[in-house]
């Protein structure tokens, strides 16, 4: 809810899908995913719309962030090239230290971040809905 509403502040018009037990996602990995996504909207976007999701597809917690792609982006062919500047590779080192991923990529519309993060690396961090 504070992504959401750092968002709307920003003037984004902001849409939530928080799965089933989502409150008991690890905040200590998570947490600093999900700031570090709400930052690349604000820096990064074009401002006008966001959608986030956490989700967990039975062996992984999946969270994904979606906003309107910048003007700035550069592209090949139909896709647009993702450059992983520090924020994206911070996400990906600290995923991959508890065993995640992240992906990222730009259709030329939206821009997606994308986490997996397997449940099993949650179960020595607080939950998620502690640190709401």
């Amino acid at each position: 809810e504070n992504a959401a509403d750092l968002l709307r502040a920003a003037g984004h018009d902001v849409r939530m899908h928080v799965g089933a037990g989502a409150a008991s996602a690890p905040a200590a990995v998570l947490g600093p995913i999900v700031r570090e996504s709400v930052t690349n909207v604000l820096k990064h976007g074009d401002g006008a719309r966001a959608r986030i999701e956490l989700t967990n597809d039975g062996d992984a917690w999946v969270y994904r962030m979606v906003n309107d792609a910048a003007d700035t982006r550069v592209r090949t062919g139909t896709d647009a090239t993702i450059a992983w500047g520090s924020g994206l590779t911070g996400m990906g080192e600290r995923l991959e230290a508890n065993g995640g991923e992240v992906e990222a990529w730009n259709d030329g519309t939206s821009f997606t971040v994308q986490v997996r993060l397997p449940i099993s690396a949650g179960n020595a961090a607080a939950p998620l809905g502690e640190h709401a």
